[in-house]
């Protein structure tokens, strides 16, 4: 992967292609354990386990998950950011580093790498962190605007073509042509602008 697919400089906004130093990402174990909100003896809140889901008046409950902190991938499109405003909803991959293939077959390594496999995109040479990584599509997921933290690094149009064609690969199986792609139309605008 080509070290054009990072920009120079971060985007100004929060942009389709940045990546997060590090968020909490994770999921629901197989058997849930359901919380809800209790106190105990002396007046302190406490999580009391319970059997059934207990949702509040928007159907909103608690229950445990398991996670990790990791660097992300934000993929929502930077209109969809910009539209949701400060609550957005953000869709973003959590990325390891290459290093976690070591366990796999030589071939699957070099089908990752050489991005022939729709799951796992490739992201070397990321600026900010050392080393190698690659990001888990299958492990995408939204969270709150506002609990990102640091943006490291921002994705070129080179690199956001890319981003896209593993995005729509992924999900529909299909070859986006490039006119068609977001980021064309960003370096349309960014032309207009400047």
């Amino acid at each position: 992967m080509p070290t054009t697919w990072w920009a120079t400089e971060l985007e100004e906004k929060l942009s389709q292609g940045d990546v997060i130093k590090q968020l909490l990402v994770g999921a629901s174990p197989h058997k849930p354990t359901y919380l809800q909100k209790g106190t105990d003896s002396h007046g302190k809140r406490v999580w009391e386990e319970i059997q059934d889901w207990k949702g509040d008046n928007t159907g909103l409950g608690n229950f445990l998950a398991q996670g990790r902190i990791v660097p992300c991938i934000v993929l929502s499109h930077d209109c969809t950011i910009e539209n949701d405003g400060e609550r957005a909803r953000v869709l973003i991959a959590p990325m390891y580093p290459w290093s976690n293939l070591n366990d796999q077959k030589p071939e699957f390594k070099r089908a990752v790498l050489e991005q022939r496999n729709r799951s796992f995109l490739p992201l070397t040479n990321v600026p900010g962190l050392d080393g190698d990584f690659y990001a888990d599509l299958r492990s995408i997921t939204y969270v709150d605007r506002r609990s990102l933290g640091a943006r490291i690094a921002s994705m070129s149009i080179m690199g956001l073509e890319r981003l896209q064609d593993q995005i729509a690969d992924f999900f529909v199986r299909i070859k986006i042509d490039d006119d068609r792609l977001a980021s064309t139309r960003k370096e349309e605008q960014k032309k207009k602008a400047g």
